[in-house]
């Protein structure tokens, strides 16, 4: 509770705008996070995505990388 003047004002939780700030700053670290993992290692990327594939197309997927 904080004072003011005389009256007690009660505050619960963040601001809206304190809420949007940190909004903002967990998206952009999902994006710092998404360009660091797929530029350092862009094969196990690929890789990654190719066992999410169904088996016939993840044979030939891996085929084309040899």
């Amino acid at each position: 509770m904080k004072e003011n003047g005389e009256q007690m004002v009660e505050q619960s939780g963040f601001s809206d705008f304190e809420k949007q700030a940190m909004k903002e700053r967990a998206a952009e670290l999902r994006r710092e996070q998404a360009n660091k993992r797929s530029k350092k290692n862009p094969e196990a990327d690929l890789l990654e995505k190719i066992a999410e594939m169904p088996d016939d197309e993840a044979f030939i997927a891996g085929n084309c990388m040899t």
